[in-house]
């Protein structure tokens, strides 16, 4: 059928409802992740040591040269499963991610329809990349920049001297050696260069303003001539010193102190100016377009403005919901976080933040369930003020109606009611659940048979025969589903996008969950089955396919609660006397039963050796740990929560693995030096310390 305008918004406004008999809805507590048009990493990110705005997706490089991405992937601007290239730094454009590997090489992920990912030849001996609308630009090893587009692009001579690139909104700088501006990407405008053009040592632009950081500490701004700095995002606050680093959104600057604080000016609206508190500690800041990223001291990030729908501690998360441009999330101390695409318009939480059990997202309002069977709403839902009362044990959310369920098993809906979606039929009791689609709600028996009432124009509300022994429902935009006891899933309603096709084998599932045009059933092996609309990939459920504990679909993207297994222990560094808090160590965990899978963690320890990650592959686990110059310790079928600890062995100086005269050459090489692989005691210099530590493991191996 034609996709008009109002029927994707009244898509995405469906509200996902599930409510069930059995304990593995919010029994649990994990991570967030989603696929699809959004993309969440799952857990904390370790061994962060860049991280860049795109857009409207944010971009990480790791220490072991891996990248990750989150926020929009409706062009794979996010996905990096089939690279197994190590990359030295990082690009984010519009819907462009790009990375610049060892040998000097840039691969690009995302749209090309500007062909910005197709970088002339030769593509090598390149040190960064930058895109903007237009245009993409490359820094070369001797200071040159290749610019390419669609249209052509030429760098004005003398193409030499270059020693950073940005870009701004349809524009590429480039800083110079002299600490002199020059415009790169399109004909120069008298107002694209400051005056004086000197002294200069970082740079900046937003979609109409340049930012730059003077060798004296201070910012000056200059550009934006049609106009459109009434936001003040030229207006640098006093005092204008002490600055290290600069960055620039749309319309608004971000400035970095020597403190390690983060001071914003401009435009305020969706946040754009409220940095995350504790605002200390940061190291590196980065924004583009309506959001700002920052990388801390302790590798951990903070995001603020719009596109920033990823809980700010991605751990214990118990359910979740979403609406038209928000996501609620529940978290296992009964508080919620609210994270909303364009924060002005999704109020705050109400106060106080405690006590909840479950929570709904529809259209552009939430709603959570108190422990003492109270309804909180907030955001735009006309009939808020109606909701009352107490000794409800669900909630569920439509377009614009809510329905509950009391302890005695009658329902009470309230909102909108064109289509009869808030008249419960008689006789208004036995119920055991609900669920609710865009203008219709269903309810679940004591009985096991489901009664459905409102919008029933595509039969979403007549329920097939035999109307019999479910266990569970679920309710999209205007499709139904109905988990039965033997472990199967019965679908009936709209079918447009093949929402209602069940894929074989339709037995062993324990929850099922529907939203907008998808299903998703979970079976009992922690595996999630999605089928529906997929235009962004919603259907296709990432690698691992495990360890799940509720689905949630939503616009364009399907949104995972994943169980995480912590592993903790110390980690011995041998004939090792250097400073323990900043030797990385790299760990690699792979599961026993399933070693397809495994994931790579970063991580500096504490001062006493302590470490700890958490791992969503199933346990056991085969972990190793290693770190530069220290063979690789492995510790076979772990199980989580216990403590795991490593001695490792020094000496590896070349890194092949073993401890043998290939090592005494190493040293050879860099005596007198203070190469890192081969300081292996970590006293600062490569001198006949380092020998010894050779001789006493003189014949390990590693593993």
């Amino acid at each position: 059928m034609k996709w008009t305008h109002s029927r994707m918004a009244a898509w995405v406004w469906s509200a996902l409802v599930i409510v069930m008999t059995c304990s593995i809805c919010h029994a649990q507590s994990g991570t967030v992740e989603a696929w699809g048009q959004r993309r969440v990493l799952p857990g904390n990110i370790p061994g962060l040591t860049a991280v860049l705005a795109g857009k409207s997706h944010t971009v990480g490089l790791k220490s072991d040269g891996s990248i990750v991405a989150w926020g929009d992937n409706t062009y794979g601007q996010c996905d990096f499963s089939n690279s197994t290239e190590s990359f030295v730094s990082i690009g984010a454009g519009v819907s462009q991610t790009y990375g610049v590997t060892q040998a000097g090489t840039i691969v690009c992920w995302g749209d090309n329809h500007d062909l910005l990912c197709n970088v002339p030849s030769p593509n090598n001996d390149f040190t960064k990349v930058v895109s903007t609308v237009g245009f993409a630009a490359g820094l070369k090893r001797n200071g040159s920049v290749i610019c390419w587009s669609i249209m052509g692009a030429n760098v004005s001579e003398p193409n030499s001297g270059f020693i950073d690139i940005i870009a701004g909104d349809k524009s590429i700088f480039g800083l110079k050696s002299d600490g002199s501006v020059a415009m790169l990407s399109t004909p120069m405008n008298s107002w694209d260069l400051p005056n004086p053009n000197t002294d200069f040592i970082a740079i900046a632009a937003g979609d109409r303003h340049r930012v730059g950081l003077k060798r004296d500490g201070s910012i000056v701004c200059w550009g934006d001539v049609w106009g459109y700095s009434d936001k003040g995002q030229m207006i640098v606050p006093e005092p204008n010193t002490d600055f290290v680093a600069v960055a620039a959104g749309g319309d608004y600057t971000v400035g970095l102190k020597r403190d390690g604080s983060i001071v914003c000016w401009g435009d305020t609206t969706y946040n754009r100016c409220k940095v995350p508190l504790p605002n200390h500690d940061f190291v590196s800041i980065s924004s583009m377009g309506g959001h700002s990223v920052a990388l801390k001291k302790d590798g951990t990030v903070a995001w603020w403005g719009t596109e920033c729908n990823v809980p700010v501690v991605n751990e214990g998360i118990k359910a979740i919901a979403t609406g038209y441009d928000h996501v609620v999330m529940l978290k296992q101390d009964g508080t919620v976080e609210c994270i909303s695409a364009f924060p002005d318009n999704m109020p705050a939480v109400p106060l106080p933040n405690k006590n909840f059990t479950d929570v709904i997202a529809a259209r552009s309002y939430a709603a959570g369930l108190k422990s003492d069977g109270s309804i909180v709403t907030w955001g735009n839902f006309s009939a808020a003020s109606s909701v009352s009362g107490t000794g409800y044990t669900a909630i569920v959310g439509g377009g614009q109606h809510i329905a509950a369920l009391k302890s005695t098993g009658v329902v009470r809906s309230w909102g909108d009611n064109w289509l009869k979606q808030t008249e419960i039929p008689s006789p208004n009791s036995g119920f055991t659940a609900i669920a609710a689609g865009e203008n219709f709600t269903l309810g679940l028996k004591t009985d096991g048979s489901v009664v459905g009432w409102g919008d029933n124009l595509a039969d979403q509300c007549t329920v097939p025969q035999p109307n019999q022994d479910f266990m569970a429902i679920a309710a999209g935009y205007n499709h139904s589903a109905g988990l039965k006891r033997d472990g199967s899933i019965v679908c009936w309603g709209g079918n447009t996008f093949g929402q209602c096709n069940i894929p074989s084998p339709n037995q062993d599932f324990v929850a099922v969950y529907a939203s907008g045009d998808n299903t998703v059933g979970m079976k009992r092996d922690g595996s999630a089955v999605c089928w529906g609309y997929d235009v962004n990939g919603q259907t296709r459920v990432p690698e691992p396919n495990n360890g799940f504990i509720s689905v949630t679909p939503s616009k364009g993207a399907i949104y995972a609660i994943r169980a995480m297994h912590p592993v903790s222990g110390q980690v011995v560094l041998g004939d090792y006397l250097g400073d323990v808090l900043n030797r990385p160590l790299i760990a690699t965990v792979s599961s026993s039963v399933n070693p397809v899978h495994s994931q790579k963690f970063s991580m500096l320890p504490q001062l006493n050796g302590a470490y700890t990650l958490s791992s969503y592959l199933l346990p056991p686990y085969d972990i190793y740990i290693s770190s530069p110059h220290f063979l690789t310790a492995k510790a076979a079928n772990t199980a989580p929560g216990t403590g795991v600890n490593f001695t490792l062995v020094n000496g590896d100086a070349n890194g092949d693995g073993q401890i043998n005269l290939f090592d005494y050459v190493e040293l050879d090489t860099h005596f007198g030096g203070n190469d890192p692989m081969a300081d292996l005691d970590g006293d600062g210099a490569v001198n006949l310390f380092d020998y010894v530590v050779i001789d006493q493991n003189f014949g390990a191996v590693g593993n």
